[in-house]
């Protein structure tokens, strides 16, 4: 199973239904959570508030690989 690493640059592609909207926001792995979930610190981004936008807990499938 791929696994990311610390300080590693992500997109959010596939985000759980009730934060859909941050469907397609950039960020950086934080911390591995568990085995299958991640602490994300997503970029400021347009159209998402300021005091919502820094860390989220989000699964591995909800991530990929920023190029």
């Amino acid at each position: 199973m791929f696994q990311f690493t610390t300080g590693e640059a992500v997109r959010v592609v596939n985000p759980p239904e009730h934060c859909a909207y941050l469907s397609g926001s950039k960020g950086t792995i934080v911390k591995q959570v568990n085995e299958d979930r991640y602490l994300v610190r997503l970029d400021p981004r347009k159209g998402i508030p300021t005091d919502r936008w820094q860390l989220y807990y989000l699964p591995l499938r909800a991530l990929e690989k920023a190029n």
